[in-house]
């Protein structure tokens, strides 16, 4: 299991950059919420934030920076800023 630091170094490695074409509850893997981008990333870290969750839409682009905390929604007129903290 992982702890706070170790997560968000994690996260902090992460780069995103991708249309959502799917967006699921797994139903092998205890439901978790899941994300998949048009280039085949899986995004999975929408599990630790209802505020991601509920954001995302199917054509929604996500881009994600290296060494950031934060994923940017882009919609049609609107781009949201959602930032992970650690909930372990």
């Amino acid at each position: 299991m992982l702890d706070c630091p170790s997560w968000e170094k994690s996260v902090r490695g992460i780069q995103e950059n991708g249309v959502i074409v799917q967006k699921y509850e797994d139903e092998h893997n205890h439901l978790a919420k899941r994300l998949l981008l048009a280039n085949g990333s899986l995004i999975t870290d929408v599990d630790y934030s209802d505020e991601f969750w509920n954001a995302a839409e199917v054509g929604d682009t996500i881009i994600k920076e290296v060494g950031t905390m934060a994923y940017r929604i882009a919609k049609k007129d609107t781009l949201i800023l959602v930032h992970l903290q650690c909930v372990f």
